[in-house]
């Protein structure tokens, strides 16, 4: 787990600025980094909060000053502000084959004018998402696929950030790629103590 999460933080580095005071408050194009989520209970959202606390900390403001839930962003062209994107959801329409999030992601991913109509080639994409491994053991964080999938069929370079499956009590999952999650599953429900060090390690 730690040389997974060890490989976002890599990626994260490259596009660290120069030490230098962060810039105005426009927050949306002051970053490099943009850590977007979409939420129903709230985890996905604490979640992203401690991420962009994490990032800063790490390397000087380069997430700049809040996520951002996709439910308020003006336009998906918000996405575009930023090289590397960190993308959250969590999986509320368990088993489904689409709109896994039960969140405003869903509507961005097929509609003419939301992610279907931006290239982001040239951007990173990272996932991580919120799931429940005991009680959706069967479903565990399957969202986080479909997030993946879409910004990959859209020019993303995808494949950043895989975590181990083995350090999770799931049954299966739409999100794994062999014996990895595309991505950093969370579970806030049953291992809410763990959530720090899967970000941060």
């Amino acid at each position: 787990m730690r040389a997974a999460a060890l490989v976002v933080l890599a990626l994260v580095d490259a596009f660290a600025p120069p030490q230098r005071a962060v810039g105005p408050s426009t927050i949306l194009h002051g970053s490099k980094v943009g850590v977007y989520y979409g939420t129903e209970g709230q985890n996905t959202e604490a979640a992203a909060d401690l991420l962009v606390e994490l990032l800063n900390a790490k390397f000087d403001g380069i997430a700049g000053e809040t996520s951002f839930p996709v439910d308020e962003i003006d336009g998906v062209e918000d996405l575009m502000d930023h090289e590397l994107l960190l993308v959250g959801c969590p999986t509320w329409n368990t088993g489904a084959d689409t709109e896994r999030s039960g969140t405003d992601w869903d509507d961005l991913y097929y509609e003419d004018d939301g992610l279907p109509s931006l290239d982001f080639a040239g951007k990173k994409v990272a996932v991580f998402g919120c799931g429940d491994s005991v009680g959706y053991g069967g479903n565990f964080c399957d969202a986080i696929d479909e997030l993946e999938s879409v910004f990959a069929s859209r020019n993303a370079q995808t494949g950043f950030g895989y975590m181990p499956a083995s350090g999770y009590g799931h049954e299966d999952s739409k999100a794994l790629r062999g014996d990895k999650f595309c991505g950093c599953p969370l579970d806030q429900v049953n291992e809410g103590d763990k959530t720090e060090a899967r970000l941060s390690e």
